[in-house]
């Protein structure tokens, strides 16, 4: 599921470089009795530059990265979990997201969660850096897995914001991960 930018950011705001964004599962399976497991990518498109080399534009993206940590919000169905999320990382092993409740406060506050819903909000547990790969030279893909409990019968849309440095105040990038029915 594609989506734009979630607020009008400053062109100094680490998020204005993004204007897309995609979910795309790999593979999935049954894990437990009602549990499923996801893989997939999460890709970026980077607002393309006349004046920077596609090659540039790419170091430039990592770089900003690699000095700025990131969080994500996931609004579950209330009684779902996430047993686990974690995107792969370079060199190998994988970097896990772990609940965070000053990210998950900051979520309930500026989205306010029907009652049948409640936001979960992750930070990495470490600061290095993830497995990427570059599929056009605008476009970065993260490779992250992910369980959840009960998962649905029927395919699942999970909003899902995303971003950099600061608050979701001032920025951030939306998305919906579509996840396939339990079989």
């Amino acid at each position: 599921m594609a989506a734009g930018r979630g607020r009008a950011v400053k062109e100094e705001d680490d998020m204005s470089g993004y204007v897309g964004y995609l979910f795309e599962v790999e593979k999935h399976s049954r894990y437990g009795d009602d549990g499923l497991r996801v893989e997939g990518r999460i890709c970026y498109t980077l607002a393309p530059s006349p004046a920077k080399s596609p090659t540039d534009l790419q170091q430039e993206a990592l770089a900003r990265w690699d000095k700025a940590s990131y969080r994500i919000g996931v609004l579950l169905e209330r009684g779902q979990r996430l047993d686990h999320i974690a995107y792969a990382r370079e060199g190998g092993g994988e970097i896990v997201l772990r609940p965070d409740a000053a990210v998950t406060e900051e979520l309930i506050r500026l989205f306010r969660p029907r009652p049948d819903e409640e936001w979960v909000g992750l930070r990495p547990e470490s600061d290095a850096r993830r497995r990427y790969e570059f599929i056009a030279p605008n476009v970065v893909c993260f490779f992250l897995r992910l369980d959840i409990a009960p998962a649905k019968r029927d395919p699942q849309l999970l909003p899902v914001v995303a971003r950099h440095q600061g608050n979701f105040v001032s920025s951030f990038m939306p998305g919906l991960w579509a996840l396939p029915a339990l079989k």
